[in-house]
């Protein structure tokens, strides 16, 4: 009796009947649906009248969802038909065969395996993984999954893809074999890895390479296997080769080309025997530095308010009368390199004491005494037919004399809050006296700057005999230039790379004291331009706020990098330093579209209704054009603009400058983007806004903000001038703010030491080798002579 209700011909028609109704509905519920997408459900298959017969049941209640091994045949099974609520039993020796769901899952996920459709046996298995993660059978499956995964993938020469799955494997199983006759996994990973290997080779990607090796080494001690060796053996025997050419070049003292092998060597295996010597011994005669750079310099500015280029490397090769050394709440700190300044204590006389050395040298030319020499620079200053003449300077100044050959006094008619700001941007000359100059260039080309240092300076143990600029059209580029030791520095990060380099202990990265502030200046001669309510619409127009978090810090917090109202610093947590201009109460613009197109309309009104009224044409909007910088923070910057302004029905064109030039050289932009290094506003603004500024005024108040600057003679009357042009400027709209960044450089702590906040990159190069390198100070000559010979 298989039931107390039911006889066993009942059940099985009614069985049958079941089968044949579920089975329909079935698939006209789940046509269309993957095995294990379906509802669950278990199979039971008896025989009757010598056929099998299957049936499709409810998933059985067994404990654990595992099948009796050795039941009892009269032991009974309950059971429900799929769509069928009715409970029936069934002896255990009528059941010939009892499939479970997952088991049925499991056998479709080895046949799509078999078959090569791993792309739905992993949707099964990861079903059965969630589900079944205890199945029996389900770890041998996924052990042939990425046995197969790994062998399709190299199949397709997806050599990286192809190991990861089999490093997965490994880790699985270590042991695991297709066959008796298949190769072991170790044999597998070194065939992938060969592979991987010389295309990492092929590219001359050294560092990849070398890491790879080392990596499969280590984890999986196969220092002894037969990929490893031969990689090794070919890293080896290149090395060798730059090894020697190195040495060659260190013998007939061509320190750069040896540099330039070393550099080469240890990009390909430091670990070559004799090499690491022979760095250390380059590196103790002629220590070289090389910085990546993503602009060259055309020109040598130190103290250029938008060339960042100019201003690095103008500080290696030419002197100011005073040079800013940190910035404070109330201004710079200023020295000077031909000695000691003091500003007396009523602010009327400042005097330069020289060094003995200096004040006893003589002008080589006309054996003028260098107090005297100091004197005449001084007095240049103030005269309107000098290249160096300086209005403020000019206003302040009384007289100049020569108290002794060590000392010059400067006595003052006016006071000025600082007037050792107005000396900032004298340069001093390249010969004679008070040529303090540390480099000198020696060869330039389109992707490298080298420079030597100067015969005339004093030599010291931690300061580089060359100074290499090499140029980076690509920011991943220099990234890993600087990973794999072809450079030593990286003088500005792109702000969404600064945590590139957080998993490598060799490189620090650290900002800069001090935020460059980045904005667009406008032509004012624009017909729509020059309107003011028209250079609102477009400051509204810009999601400033996204553009800086999303495109340029890539959502990271950088402390100082934030919106400005205005073209001066802008404090951050408590950091004050160099942001005495700038008015916290005039807060940025918000991001407003709307406000923004109604801005636009009303000003095409204005300009369409004076010029009915002067009786001239009504001109056309035509697409503006917007220069910027080539690199990547420019770029993004300006693309983000144009794509925001084409929403206003504002069409924009983009014009990128030559890598690096800052200005717009043939005038035909009308707006420009700008990194402004507007440090000391005090004398910087009439730099930016002044008559031969880089946005030269027309507007007659601030104009006349300047000129009151001018006249401020206490930080109390200076504050108060600057908040008032901050204030101005920001109502005027006279440059479009966008926001200011502190940029961060990165360096090989193992090549050279870059301590203390810095304002420039290269204001403390005379400490910047690192101790193993800071050797042997009299031995150490300066190359200018033979260096020029292999100049490249």
């Amino acid at each position: 009796m298989l039931s107390p209700h039911f006889a066993k011909p009942i059940l099985l028609a009614l069985a049958w009947l079941a089968l044949v109704s579920a089975w329909s509905r079935e698939v006209s519920a789940q046509g269309g649906k993957r095995l294990y997408q379906q509802v669950p459900f278990d199979r039971i298959t008896i025989e009757e009248m010598g056929m099998p017969q299957v049936l499709v049941v409810q998933p059985l209640k067994l404990p654990g969802r595992l099948v009796p091994s050795n039941p009892r045949p009269t032991e009974k099974l309950r059971l429900r038909l799929v769509n069928d609520a009715r409970e029936f039993e069934i002896a255990w020796g009528d059941i010939k065969k009892l499939e479970l769901y997952e088991q049925i899952v499991l056998a479709e996920t080895d046949k799509l395996i078999a078959d090569g459709k791993l792309d739905e046996a992993f949707d099964y298995l990861v079903f059965l993984l969630d589900y079944y993660p205890k199945l029996d059978g389900l770890k041998n499956s996924r052990e042939s999954f990425l046995y197969r995964s790994a062998g399709a993938a190299f199949s397709k020469h997806k050599y990286d893809e192809a190991l990861a799955v089999l490093e997965e494997l490994w880790a699985q199983n270590p042991q695991y074999r297709a066959s008796e006759t298949a190769p072991t996994l170790m044999a597998v990973l070194g065939n992938i890895a060969d592979r991987m290997l010389a295309g990492y080779f092929e590219k001359e990607d050294y560092s990849s390479t070398r890491t790879l090796l080392k990596r499969l080494e280590t984890t999986y001690k196969a220092s002894n296997e037969t990929f490893a060796k031969k990689w090794r053996e070919q890293l080896d025997s290149l090395a060798a080769i730059h090894r020697d050419a190195a040495a060659e070049h260190l013998k007939a003292k061509r320190f750069a080309e040896a540099h330039d092998e070393l550099s080469n060597m240890q990009a390909v295996w430091p670990e070559v025997e004799g090499g690491a010597a022979l760095v250390a011994e380059l590196r103790r005669l002629y220590p070289r530095v090389v910085i990546g750079v993503t602009h060259p310099a055309h020109e040598l500015a130190p103290t250029s308010l938008q060339n960042p280029a100019a201003r690095r490397t103008g500080q290696l090769t030419s002197a100011t009368l005073m040079q800013l050394k940190s910035l404070t709440a109330e201004g710079g700190v200023y020295a000077s390199p031909l000695g000691t300044t003091t500003l007396s204590e009523d602010g009327l006389q400042l005097t330069f004491v020289l060094p003995p050395a200096l004040a006893a040298a003589s002008n080589a030319q006309g054996e003028m005494p260098a107090a005297v020499w100091l004197s005449n620079v001084l007095l240049r200053t103030a005269d309107p037919a000098s290249d160096e003449f300086n209005a403020a300077w000019a206003r302040t100044i009384d007289s100049v004399r020569v108290a002794s050959p060590a000392r010059v006094i400067t006595e003052f008619k006016l006071l000025h809050v600082m007037p050792q700001a107005l000396l900032r941007n004298v340069p001093l000359p390249t010969t004679g006296v008070g040529n303090l100059k540390q480099y000198a260039i020696l060869a330039q080309d389109s992707t490298v700057m080298r420079l030597v240092r100067a015969q005339s300076t004093e030599t010291t143990p931690s300061s580089p005999s060359e100074v290499a600029e090499r140029v980076y059209d690509d920011t991943d580029r220099a990234i890993n230039g600087l990973r794999r030791g072809e450079i030593d520095v990286i003088d500005a990060l792109f702000p969404g790379d600064i945590n590139a380099f957080s998993s490598d202990p060799n490189i620090v990265v650290a900002p800069y004291n001090v935020p460059t502030t980045h904005l667009l200046t406008v032509r004012m001669n624009h017909p729509f331009l020059s309107n003011r309510t028209f250079r609102r619409a477009l400051l509204y127009g810009i999601n400033r706020q996204l553009i800086l978090d999303k495109g340029l810090l890539g959502d990271r917090q950088i402390a100082g990098s934030q919106l400005v109202s205005g073209p001066f610093p802008a404090p951050f947590e408590g950091n004050q330093q160099g942001a005495y201009a700038y008015d916290e109460t005039v807060l940025p613009r918000p991001y407003d579209p709307r406000l923004a197109a109604t801005l636009r309309i009303l000003a095409e009104a204005e300009i369409r209704s004076a010029k009915e009224k002067a009786m001239e044409a009504v001109p056309k909007l035509e697409p503006l054009v917007l220069g910027h910088p080539a690199d990547e923070t420019s770029r993004i910057a300006c693309r983000a603009i144009k794509a925001q302004w084409k929403l206003l029905k504002i069409e924009c064109t983009l014009k990128e400058f030559p890598p690096g030039v800052f200005d717009d050289p043939d005038g035909s932009c009308d707006l420009v983007y700008r990194q402004l290094a507007a440090w000391e506003p005090l004398t910087d603004a009439s730099r930016l806004f002044g008559e031969l500024g880089i946005a030269p005024t027309n507007n007659p108040f601030i104009k006349l903000s300047l000129q009151q600057l001018d006249g401020a003679r206490n930080w109390q009357v200076a504050r108060q001038r600057l908040a008032q042009l901050h204030r101005l400027v920001h109502e005027e709209v006279e440059v479009l703010p966008l926001w200011q960044l502190v940029d961060h450089y990165a360096y090989r702590k193992d090549r050279v030491v870059l301590e203390g906040p810095r304002i420039s990159l290269y204001q403390d190069i005379d400490r910047w080798l690192a101790p193993a390198a800071a050797t042997a100070q009299s031995s150490r000559p300066t190359y200018p002579a033979s260096l020029t010979a292999g100049a490249r």
